[in-house]
């Protein structure tokens, strides 16, 4: 077995030096966050927590972020023995011990062999999803490496990811909408898949749209639902897009899906040497039938069998692909067709060698994932052997002469046709390019255009307020007008009748000073009277006490 990045992929470094990226890890050591007892507790939670569909599936755990690097870049994980593939008895119960280790310290975990005996045993179903990622974002985090060292006196790449606003992105319309649309419908009309239609058509749809605007120069092409959709049923949709852009990049996906399908044809020819080797009756039988790898080997492993397998046997496969890397789907190419390979010798026509191939009789494994990974892992496979297929290949696709075992007559066609498909790719994305130049000034213009709609219905209420002020204004000033207009011989009449009063008070004053003059004569005369019959007695007293002091001296002489 292999390690992650496979041999083809290695020995195509050269012209796949764009698919290289640096990325900045999402996911790294978690010793600095969380515990070891913290970790174990968190997954024997995760265990018991609750389904977060109708449809059984397990509740997609909270993925692990941290920021701190790793000391050093993994090792690859070294090729099982004989004896450990074929010994798999995968234990009755979940050592959650081990995985929480695997959370906390995954670089020094996987070098392990345990790590690759558990993995083979399958990860815990509600782990499944964070497990995948970490395993994804290691194996960027290995590519980054080596692109560290390419750009070690430059500056180094960014991560387009880093940038990246997954709304917008799905929200972008792309050329690719209809196809889209069809191939989803396609795909949700397979019996296996019809119970996640409901929940899982649009984001299906809008994850593919995001990574068509992202990956411009590779767009959209036919199987990449079936590879995303296992990918959502275990985490959310911004999770599953970036674990895509990682299976496209890290693990060389894009090779197989677009064209020029390099990593496609290289595999093909890698298997063709594989399938003479260990299953030499069924090679030679197809040969004189007239069946070449690509009829029936494209649709497996493109799909990563999700287009084949149930989705608990496509689960097991995602997690050894992950982990170890492409290599690993020979192995799952070689248990189906040796479990089928007495009936599919007694098939002599190509069409009817097909229709087998691609039909339900070939899902033996349904319900029994075990029994497929125990198949898989009995069928070793060299790597030294597969590198040195993989340089054979890249040599005579250099020289121009494509080996035809790996491609059909239509694969030829697609082969010889590549140049144009890349140009019209190129003239896709300047046009694509200016239909967005041409959105941004409609975008523009539809903003300026709202602004001038709210300028305008803000003009037109204020003009509403006016109207009502001056309506206001003018009955104040009609009644002020009628007040006025009433004013005079309501004054006129209310003066005159003041005046009548005044006059009316004035003449009883005046009979009343009449009367204090005619009063006031009287007192005056009785007064007078009274002061002269005052002198009057003064007088007579007067006399009278003359005559008394007279009788006086009389009486005393």
């Amino acid at each position: 077995m292999l390690a992650p990045l496979s041999s083809m992929e290695m020995d195509s470094d050269d012209s796949q030096d764009d698919g290289i990226r640096s990325h900045r890890s999402t996911v790294t050591s978690f010793s600095s966050l969380l515990s070891h007892e913290t970790n174990y507790d968190m997954l024997l939670e995760r265990l018991g927590s609750p389904l977060n569909s109708s449809f059984g599936m397990p509740a997609t755990p909270t993925p692990f972020v941290a920021t701190a690097k790793p000391s050093k870049p993994a090792s690859p994980t070294p090729p099982p023995s004989t004896a450990t593939s074929l010994d798999f008895h995968p234990p009755a119960e979940v050592d959650w011990e081990f995985w929480s280790t695997v959370v906390s310290d995954l670089s020094h975990v996987k070098r392990t062999a345990t790590f690759t005996q558990q993995i083979r045993y399958g990860i815990p179903p509600s782990i499944r999803g964070t497990i995948w990622q970490l395993l994804a974002e290691q194996q960027m985090d290995l590519l980054t490496a080596s692109s560290d060292r390419f750009w070690t006196s430059k500056k180094k790449k960014k991560d387009p990811l880093d940038d990246v606003d997954y709304v917008q992105l799905m929200d972008q319309a792309t050329i690719f909408d209809l196809a889209l649309a069809k191939d989803l419908d396609g795909l949700f009309h397979e019996p296996r898949y019809q119970v996640y239609q409901d929940q899982f058509w649009q984001p299906l749809l809008q994850l593919l749209k995001a990574y068509a605007n992202f990956d411009l120069p590779v767009g959209y092409a036919k199987g990449f639902a079936h590879l995303a959709l296992p990918l959502l049923l275990q985490m959310p949709e911004e999770e599953a897009f970036r674990l895509l852009r990682n299976l496209m990049e890290g693990y060389a996906f894009k090779t197989f899906l677009v064209p020029p399908l390099s990593g496609l044809g290289c595999f093909l020819y890698q298997w063709d040497h594989l399938c003479k080797l260990h299953l030499p009756e069924l090679h030679d039988h197809w040969c004189l039938v007239g069946l070449v790898p690509h009829d029936y080997i494209n649709p497996w492993i493109t799909t990563v069998f999700a287009a084949r397998l149930p989705l608990d046997n496509v689960y097991r496969i995602y997690d050894v692909l992950l982990s170890e890397g492409t290599d690993m789907l020979f192995g799952f190419c070689a248990a189906l067709l040796s479990r089928n390979q007495h009936t599919l010798l007694c098939l002599q026509d190509k069409e009817e060698t097909l229709q087998f191939l691609f039909g339900d009789h070939m899902d033996i494994y349904e319900n029994d994932p075990d029994a497929m990974m125990h198949d898989s892992l009995g069928f070793q496979v060299d790597a030294k052997q597969l590198q040195k297929w993989a340089k054979e290949y890249h040599a005579s696709v250099r020289k121009g002469t494509v080996p035809s075992v790996s491609l059909s007559l239509n694969g030829q066609h697609e082969a010889s046709e590549a140049g144009a498909l890349r140009t019209v790719r190129q003239q896709n994305k300047a046009l694509v390019e200016a239909v967005r130049h041409i959105q941004s000034k409609l975008d523009r213009l539809t903003k300026h255009t709202a602004q001038t709609t709210q300028a305008l219905a803000d003009a037109k209420a204020s003009l509403q307020v006016s109207h009502q002020e001056n309506a206001a204004l003018r009955q104040q000033t009609f009644d002020l007008k009628k007040a006025l207009d009433h004013l005079p011989a309501t004054l006129e009449k209310r003066i005159r009748h003041q005046i009548h009063t005044l006059a009316a008070e004035n003449m009883a004053l005046v009979d009343k000073n009449s009367d204090m003059d005619q009063q006031l004569h009287h007192l005056e005369t009785t007064f007078s009277d009274s002061k002269t019959k005052f002198a009057q007695s003064e007088n007579e007293r007067h006399d009278l006490s003359q005559r008394l002091g007279e009788l006086r001296d009389i009486v005393n002489s």
